[in-house]
């Protein structure tokens, strides 16, 4: 007589959880590091367990629970990808189609339980033994596929020669270092041009504070990884993503980004590093900073994935959407800015913001926007609105900052990345205006004892640490050319000449009649 067959344990349910959270992450895997893993995995390990728990008791055995429980994990995490197409249509009608599908999703539960409890006797082993095994070889692509990426991917290290020398022991009152970095604000001539605002007003009141306004500043790539890891490394990036694949670029950057050389050579001088984050990867938190400052419940990989899932809608409903975050989120760091001249110094403190860059969740007054009056107003005034806020908040940490009664004195930079994408009905065929509106940039800077001979209103952000670290710290570094690039796959083209300001620049219209700018081919991300 043969033994009998010890009956299978239903594992199932646990690798339909976790596929979504693998899946997801292998599809960014270039964006991502291992770690960003570990939460959401947990989560869905641990709501797996809840619905199986939960459908066991209604079941009346594991082996018949587990069917209908991977049933609801699996229409649980499609359902955002389900409703994507509604959620292009008006609120109203979102709404509706997204609680008719939450609806279907609970009758299929309730149908799949009905279904297994009508066959009591049924032992379900020949099924369990099948889906455990589909369930594990479903695993198999996106584990594949991240290991093939992680064996692969270049080890970035920082501190080239020459750019973070030994120190040589910073001066007892060396300043406190802000530079602060609002995405996508755009320089004044694209406010007025693109967006019809005219924001001298604000500039005019850094320079009666003192500062110098780069008028003619670029930034040097059009893209915030790639402009973050230039300026904070001081260099061009030719020689970092040299020999990188291209489906390697963004782990490198990200990572120069987290661990570079401007905070290398700060730290070396007996700086604190105080890192103000995003919900972006690669600036969500400094991995060598003394603080992390970022209101941040999930991150960007976690909110992704959240927003794919049935939880999205119902905590939208409580507040906990990936827009009230951001609103919540700029007003925090701004708060805790203020503070900033409570900290012993001396202090390097890196803030970054995902404003004036949608989504356009602030109005002037810092109020938050919801998704029904961001349709109304749409995306050019919404732009303006988040300007205004950002110059009010600026302004006001400039002033908390210049009355420090502290004999340590502040160097403060507000400069952005790039430039803005263009707004609705904005001409794309005009790829001149669209290119010089993505560079043309913010760069304000405020020098204790206005050393303002030491800038040029071309100054590019490259140069920003070259600058600070030859006036305060002695560094000898050569400035680089102020140079623009454009990238688009394995495509470099240097556009400095396109988008650097001209002396007497004709009107637009007249530029645009010039052969060939208006025919260059460019099409920005």
């Amino acid at each position: 007589m043969k033994p009998a067959r010890r009956a299978p344990v239903p594992v199932y349910p646990f690798p339909a959880a976790l596929y979504p959270v693998l899946a997801l992450y292998a599809h960014n895997v270039d964006q991502l590091t291992p770690d960003s893993l570990l939460v959401p995995a947990f989560a869905a390990l641990a709501l797996a367990a809840g619905v199986l728990l939960v459908t066991r008791f209604l079941c009346g055995g594991y082996r018949r629970a587990a069917i209908p429980s991977a049933l609801f994990l699996f229409l649980f995490f499609a359902y955002g990808h389900i409703h994507m197409p509604f959620r292009q249509w008006r609120p109203a009608a979102s709404l509706v189609s997204g609680a008719l599908l939450m609806a279907l999703v609970a009758a299929a539960y309730v149908l799949a339980v009905l279904l297994v409890r009508r066959r009591p006797g049924a032992r379900y082993d020949t099924a369990t033994r099948v889906l455990n095994l589909g369930a594990a070889l479903l695993l198999v692509v996106p584990v594949a596929r991240t290991l093939a990426y992680e064996v692969s991917a270049p080890r970035v290290e920082g501190g080239r020669p020459g750019v973070v020398s030994p120190a040589r022991g910073s001066d007892s009152l060396s300043p406190n270092i802000l530079h602060l970095v609002p995405d996508r604000y755009p320089s004044e001539s694209t406010l007025a041009e693109v967006y019809g605002y005219d924001n001298r007003s604000f500039l005019d009141e850094l320079r009666a504070r003192g500062f110098y306004v780069a008028e003619e500043s670029r930034c040097n790539y059009g893209r915030t990884d790639m402009s973050l890891a230039s300026t904070l490394n001081l260099d061009y990036l030719d020689s970092l993503l040299a020999r990188v694949e291209r489906r390697s670029r963004r782990r490198v950057l990200y990572r120069a980004i987290q661990d570079n050389d401007a905070v290398r050579f700060l730290r070396a001088r007996g700086y604190r590093y105080l890192h103000f984050g995003t919900s972006w990867h690669a600036t969500s938190r400094g991995r060598n900073a003394d603080a992390n400052y970022n209101r941040l419940l999930l991150s960007d990989f976690g909110m992704m994935l959240y927003r794919t899932t049935m939880a999205y809608p119902v905590g939208a409903l409580v507040g906990f959407d990936a827009h009230r975050e951001q609103w919540a989120r700029v007003r925090y760091k701004f708060d805790m800015l203020e503070s900033l001249d409570t900290v012993p110094g001396p202090v390097f403190a890196f803030a970054h913001f995902l404003v004036p860059h949608e989504p356009y969740v602030l109005n002037r007054d810092g109020e938050f926007v919801d998704r029904l009056a961001q349709m109304r107003q749409g995306t050019r005034a919404g732009f303006v609105e988040q300007v205004e806020y950002v110059n009010r908040r600026m302004l006001a940490l400039v002033d908390n900052l210049l009355d420090d009664d502290s004999p340590r004195s502040w160097v403060i930079i507000l400069q952005s990345d790039e430039g803005p994408h263009p707004p609705e009905n904005f001409e794309h065929r005009d790829s001149l205006q669209t290119l010089r509106a993505k560079f043309r940039i913010l760069n304000a800077w405020y020098l204790p004892g206005g050393d303002a001979d030491l800038l040029h209103p071309a100054i590019s952000p490259v140069n920003t640490f070259r600058v600070l670290f030859n006036r305060y710290f002695d560094a000898d570094m050569n400035l680089l050319p102020d140079r623009s690039f454009f990238i688009r796959g394995d495509v470099w083209r240097e556009v400095t000449g396109l988008v650097e300001y001209r002396r007497g620049e004709p009107p637009r219209s007249a530029v645009l009649s010039q052969p060939g700018l208006t025919r260059i081919g460019v099409s920005l991300d």
